[in-house]
């Protein structure tokens, strides 16, 4: 997994050098954070697990309403 978050990151600077960071999301219930420790990225916040369904807009059902981490690669300053 973090050769595949490697190859990633090359390819969307070499391809988009508009942007300047990446971000993912970790479900807390399910895994630890591992492969993006592993491949540099940093955490940041951990956010509530909500629903995306609102009142007016109805989405699939979701996998898991478990917190999440955000995680962030900053791919600019390299």
């Amino acid at each position: 997994a973090t050769f595949v978050l490697s190859k990633m990151r090359k390819l969307i600077k070499d391809k988009f050098d508009n942007i300047e960071t990446l971000v993912s999301y970790q479900d807390t219930e399910v895994h630890k954070g591992t492969i993006y420790k592993a491949a540099g990225w940093q955490p940041g916040q951990l956010t509530d697990g909500v629903s995306w369904s609102s009142e007016t807009r109805e989405r699939n059902k979701e996998q898991t309403l478990a917190p999440k981490i955000r995680w962030d690669l900053r791919i600019d300053a390299e």
